[in-house]
């Protein structure tokens, strides 16, 4: 801890001067295809002097490494009480996700009952893509069928594939599966969670990490505004997918990035 906190006065004090020093952020893995890889690319490059550290779990384990001053900043499923600085980033919606041959339509508003009885694999409890849908099936009193819960959305998306389950990821989580044609996916009607950028509740933003949190909100607002982040607005209020968006951002994904 010694060692961290003489760290991060150094970099303090090379903030007077240009970006340089060191940056702790954490990132979930849903996000990086859709963000995460090009933002810490393009970051390295504009800011090589930065010596950039990614830790990548799930938001509980980001927050709690915030908190014990482990890192830096995080961009994080929001959670009201987890006592940090929080800003609102974008609202994404959750979608049912099922195999290739099922042919789900993305454009396709679907209602919860649609998932309730379906075999799930889910996010783990610990994660709140996982307390979202079990709040959602809560409330409407739907019954639940889990097979089998995972940390990596990746393999969730890879097990849909093969036909073992459904499950109800966000898009970010599941586009890289849908670009190869893997699997199907429609939204869920009313199901959503919020993102933020997250940082400790009294400590100043670093030059290093005020410089990544501008380049995270420019990134943001060029995939969501340019519809190629279907389901994701920036804006609390959800908006309609339209079938320009799904086909734009289905362009995209097969062209890289």
């Amino acid at each position: 801890m010694l060692v961290y906190e003489f760290d991060k006065l150094r970099d303090v004090v090379a903030d007077q001067s240009e970006p340089r020093g060191h940056l702790t952020v954490g990132l979930p893995p849903a996000i990086s295809h859709m963000l995460s890889i090009e933002l810490v690319d393009a970051y390295c490059r504009q800011y090589a002097d930065v010596h950039l550290h990614i830790r990548e779990g799930i938001s509980l384990d980001l927050i709690a490494g915030i908190q014990q001053s482990k890192i830096d900043c995080a961009i994080v499923v929001s959670d009201e009480n987890q006592g940090l600085r929080s800003e609102f980033l974008f609202r994404e919606t959750l979608f049912l996700v099922a195999p290739a041959a099922e042919k789900y339509d993305l454009n396709q508003q679907l209602t919860l009952d649609r998932a309730a009885g379906k075999p799930l694999i889910l996010t783990n409890r610990m994660n709140n893509f996982r307390v979202a849908i079990e709040d959602a099936f809560g409330r409407s009193q739907l019954p639940m069928r889990v097979l089998a819960d995972s940390n990596s959305t990746s393999m969730i998306a890879a097990l849909v594939a093969k036909g073992a389950a459904y499950s109800i990821l966000p898009y970010c989580a599941i586009a890289a599966a849908l670009s190869q044609g893997l699997i199907s996916a429609s939204p869920i009607e009313g199901l959503f969670v919020d993102w933020a950028f997250v940082s400790p509740p009294q400590t100043e933003l670093t030059i290093p990490a005020k410089l990544f949190h501008q380049m995270l909100l420019d990134q943001i607002h060029r995939k969501v505004e340019g519809n190629n982040w279907l389901g994701a607005v920036m804006t609390t209020t959800p908006a309609p997918i339209r079938a320009d968006d799904q086909q734009a951002s289905i362009d995209m994904l097969g062209n890289g990035p």
